[in-house]
């Protein structure tokens, strides 16, 4: 394989994306089937603007890669795509090297499909748990019945420096401003537990090409996971409603079991080094695949 650079190749750049060339690379998810959120684009761009980068030959776009940099120790990859015409030709490396030099010395983490998983490896990522997917087909009607002293509410902007501080636990980056835009996108069902005046649970669910995806679902115990899934599906009605659920969450795979869900799909989270460690437990739905 060619080794491609900016400077072997005066016709090659790679340069941070307009709003028009995000547009394009969710385009290219859908083509690839990778089923985004319909106002995707949009979305990552208003989070992640200076971390979507655009591989450009002779000014146009054909490849693309991001790296969203939470804080000054944790980032993540996501959203690598190369034109099919221009793939094995050294631009997806040279758009990878990018996105390396971009995220400097911090601890990188990825979802990596499991046959790419030799070549993540070769690059210094290492496992650390699968991922499954699993689909809920249709509406669950039953919520809970031991909630009385919990409260389902839709998300407010007083809310969220406290989701914040509870997203830090099943996170390992503080990522507030990536919250202030994640929890706020259209058309997104966001809805928020709480037991008394105190966050016990958030859950996202945002419409896409098909049915929707929950990203995240952190909760406190598998009955509040249980409820903001069913009352976030009941008011979005679209499914089937996907979900990413790491494997050592033993209440999570209980609960995909309850509600018979499908698993369709698993990935594997890997790491350049160990984060600082999280409530892997209170997981019920990684944020994305493309932002962790």
């Amino acid at each position: 394989m060619r080794v491609i650079s900016e400077n072997s190749n005066d016709r090659f750049r790679i340069e941070t994306m307009t709003s028009q060339e995000a547009q394009q690379m969710v385009l290219w998810e859908q083509k690839e089937g990778w089923n985004p959120g319909v106002n995707d684009a949009a979305t990552f761009y208003a989070a992640n603007a200076n971390g979507l980068f655009a591989g450009r030959l002779n000014n146009r776009m054909i490849g693309c890669g991001s790296v969203m940099a939470y804080d000054d120790n944790f980032a993540f990859f996501g959203l690598y795509i190369v034109a099919r015409e221009f793939r094995h030709q050294g631009y997806g490396m040279a758009i990878t090297r990018r996105r390396r030099d971009f995220a400097g010395d911090r601890i990188i983490g990825l979802d990596g499909v499991i046959s790419n998983v030799a070549a993540y490896s070769s690059a210094g990522f290492k496992a650390a748990y699968r991922t499954r997917r699993f689909h809920l087909e249709q509406e669950v009607s039953d919520l809970p019945s031991n909630i009385e002293d919990m409260d389902i509410v839709p998300f407010r902007s007083d809310l969220l420096d406290q989701i914040a501080s509870f997203d830090e636990r099943f996170f390992p980056a503080w990522r507030r401003d990536f919250l202030a835009v994640w929890l706020s996108q259209s058309d997104a069902i966001v809805q928020v537990a709480l037991s008394g005046h105190t966050v016990t649970g958030y859950i996202v669910l945002r419409p896409c090409i098909e049915g929707a995806k929950v990203g995240p679902l952190f909760a406190d115990s598998p009955m509040v996971a249980r409820a903001l899934l069913i009352k976030a599906a009941q008011l979005l009605g679209r499914y089937p409603v996907m979900i990413d659920m790491p494997e050592v969450n033993n209440s999570g795979l209980t609960l995909a079991a309850e509600l018979n869900m499908k698993l369709v799909w698993e990935t594997l989270r890997m790491y350049t080094r160990t984060p600082r460690e999280i409530e892997l437990g209170g997981i019920y739905g990684l944020t994305n695949l493309e932002t962790g």
